[in-house]
């Protein structure tokens, strides 16, 4: 049995409409991602503020 590349299989449009969700997901997730280090550089800062805190009472 043969295997096709895909692209034989579901058509050019089809491949391409695949390609576009895809590549619009991974600025999603790269986007969440930024979001995501942000919030835990935040965290870090009050944890280590709150660390700081401790030590001056």
């Amino acid at each position: 049995m043969d295997l096709q590349p895909v692209e034989v299989i579901i058509g050019s449009s089809m491949s391409q409409q695949i390609l576009s969700t895809l590549t619009k997901q991974v600025m999603d997730l790269q986007i969440e991602n930024i979001q995501q280090k942000q919030i835990n550089a935040n965290l870090t800062k009050q944890i280590m503020d709150l660390k700081g805190d401790e030590t001056h009472e």
